[in-house]
């Protein structure tokens, strides 16, 4: 089940049918149709419990690593800048 229509929703959709994940994240920057993410879960009929959870915690992941980013690319341009 996707969430929604992304660039790269075919990608996403052979990860997870391949890996058996019950959610599967796929982000490309720069790619061959650009830059863009898909998510994608199992049918809500194969969901449980668990599978919520677990894309609560992909959403904090997803959070903290976005931070890192953030983080992390300040400090080259610091570093790029002289500073």
């Amino acid at each position: 089940m996707a969430f929604g229509p992304g660039k790269y929703d075919d990608l996403c959709k052979l990860v997870r049918e391949q890996s058996g994940g019950k959610l599967v994240i796929v982000a490309v920057l720069d790619g061959e149709r650009g830059s863009g993410f898909s998510v994608q879960m199992r049918a809500p009929e194969h969901a449980t419990e668990e599978t919520y959870d677990m894309l609560m915690v992909q959403a904090r992941v997803m959070r903290e690593v976005a931070d890192d980013l953030q983080m992390r690319a300040r400090r080259m341009r610091q570093r790029q800048r002289g500073n």
